[in-house]
């Protein structure tokens, strides 16, 4: 539909600023550089999964549903705004270590992150208690692989803003927001094979 074409447009703009990242992170080096790529496709690309299942599985062209359909543009909008400043690295970044700046940059990602997973599981929610006519496609089976996987990923990507957001210096340069940060790329990964998108 032209709704799923101008989301994706949006995401394609969202990856081409995070070739920018690629391109220039390669001066520094080429595996740190694929790590922080990775660090911030994947997210993205969950996001852009997990809406687009639900939109293939509830195609419906109602007000409820654009502004489903809208916040998700204004979720990618505000992820691809700060990518080049949490995508920055140097030499002397072992991919571990965060300034204080940058952590409150990678934040300002997080952020938008949590929320577009949170906005996946409310809609799917909605689905599944205000809207008796779609029950028969959003059954008991659709909460666990798509709604709870969606509100876990939520809470992950909310506790990682929060704490490169807050977290003191001392707390930053221990590591712990890289580790939190990269433990929620991985369950964004493994959770992925719970959500299924119909043929």
């Amino acid at each position: 539909t032209t709704n799923d074409l101008v989301l994706d447009l949006v995401y394609v703009v969202l990856l081409s600023r995070l070739g920018g990242v690629l391109r220039e992170s390669l001066e520094v080096g080429a595996g740190l550089s694929v790590m922080t790529f990775l660090s911030l496709f994947i997210p993205i690309w969950w996001q852009w999964f997990a809406t687009m299942g639900y939109l293939n599985r509830f195609d419906q062209e109602d007000g409820v549903h654009l502004l489903y359909f809208l916040g998700n543009l204004l979720i990618a909008v505000f992820c691809g705004i700060p990518i080049a400043s949490c995508g920055e690295v140097d030499e002397n970044d072992a991919g571990w270590h965060l300034t204080p700046m940058r952590a409150k940059n990678c934040a300002n990602f997080a952020f938008p992150i949590a929320v577009g997973r949170f906005w996946v599981a409310g809609w799917w929610f909605y689905c599944f208690c205000l809207t008796p006519a779609k029950k028969k496609r959003a059954n008991a089976v659709d909460k666990v692989t798509s709604a709870w996987p969606s509100v876990a990923l939520g809470c992950m990507w909310m506790a990682t803003a929060l704490v490169l957001k807050f977290g003191s210096e001392a707390l930053v340069a221990t590591g712990l927001p890289v580790a939190m940060w990269w433990t929620s790329i991985a369950a964004d990964v493994l959770l992925t094979f719970l959500i299924r998108v119909p043929a």
